[in-house]
């Protein structure tokens, strides 16, 4: 779970702990069903170090790269997957990120 809004995650950005793009080809738009609203994804986030227990859940250690797809009708972040699984953030711009701001915030 990603509880910030769009603008916070942009913040995040300039504290190295964020990075956010357009899923160009990547980006879907799912149906409405009985069981589920209508999702129309075409942004992405990668944060680390946002909310320790937020992060347990998705599997984030202290550091790590956890993505979201961001619904722009709703406004919220659904969880993706670890980028080492999504690969949205190349290694190396990972690494530069970390090295920038040792520690996280």
């Amino acid at each position: 779970m990603l509880d910030k809004t769009m603008e916070q995650v942009r913040g995040m950005r300039a504290l190295g702990q964020a990075h956010v793009g357009g899923l160009g080809g990547y980006s879907s738009s799912s149906p409405q069903t009985p069981w589920s609203s209508s999702r129309h994804y075409g942004v992405w986030a990668c944060v680390r170090d946002w909310n320790p227990l937020h992060q347990v859940a998705c599997g984030a250690g202290d550091g790590m790269l956890a993505c979201f797809q961001y619904d722009e009708e709703s406004q919220q972040f659904s969880f993706w997957g670890m980028n080492q699984h999504v690969r949205m953030v190349p290694p190396y711009r990972a690494f530069d990120q970390v090295a920038a701001n040792p520690g996280g915030f």
